[in-house]
């Protein structure tokens, strides 16, 4: 299968950068299922492979080094397996080559705050990441379209506040809570995910507790459609 979806990603060599901007749309829908970072991932874990599903990406460094789409499926799929620092350069050249793709900014600023989460120190890195993936995900949640099943706001709740505790900033923590519960209560129209990220604040505001997150959150963003109206 790899070795398929590699010869087939070899005939889109030809085209200009952005592939999917020009090509049919049924080549463009090709182009995006192949180098789904769910598709190829899935592919990797049954067999345990994650190497086989790399090999995909790292064919076409050269050729797609300018398409934003290839480079945010190739941070993703390596964020699948933990590789943060490799995933966040990735999504980063996504961003540099398609700055108005809200999703793959979405994206790098979610790596951005778990690598902030996954450092051992609160030091000046940290707190750079930190600073610079929440003013990225708060200008998301002002500029989002109701129309969008798309919530900046569930990621600052989950991974914001987790990297805050997690290096032990309580002040910052309640304050952020607090904050971040009101603006979800201000939204028009929820979800699923921005109800549980909002009961989950709620705890800690009252409890002080901060308990997993749900593992669906971190799909949240990929998803378009099929909001609801808050009651």
């Amino acid at each position: 299968v790899i070795d398929s979806a590699v010869e087939i990603l070899r005939t889109y060599t030809k085209y200009k950068l952005p592939i999917i901007k020009n090509v049919g749309r049924l080549d463009a829908l090709l182009f995006k299922f192949i180098l789904n970072h769910d598709f190829i991932g899935e592919l990797a874990r049954r067999r345990n492979e994650v190497e086989e599903g790399l090999r995909i990406f790292e064919n076409f460094e050269v050729e797609f080094q300018l398409d934003g789409h290839f480079w945010l499926q190739f941070g993703q799929y390596l964020a699948m397996f933990d590789q943060i620092e490799p995933a966040l350069e990735a999504v980063e050249k996504s961003v540099a080559a398609y700055p108005q793709n809200i999703f793959a900014v979405h994206a790098l600023a979610s790596l951005q705050l778990r690598a902030a989460g996954d450092r051992n120190t609160y030091d000046e890195t940290t707190i750079s990441l930190i600073a610079d993936a929440v003013k990225k995900l708060e200008d998301l949640h002002e500029g989002q379209s109701t129309e969008t099943d798309f919530y900046p706001i569930v990621t600052l709740a989950d991974k914001h506040m987790s990297a805050l505790i997690k290096h032990g900033q309580k002040k910052d923590a309640s304050t952020a809570a607090r904050r971040y519960f009101q603006l979800i209560e201000a939204m028009p129209h929820t979800n699923m995910h921005t109800d549980q990220a909002k009961v989950r604040l709620l705890q800690y505001i009252t409890q002080g507790s901060w308990g997993k997150s749900n593992p669906s959150h971190g799909s949240q963003s990929k998803r378009r459609g099929g909001s609801k109206s808050k009651r």
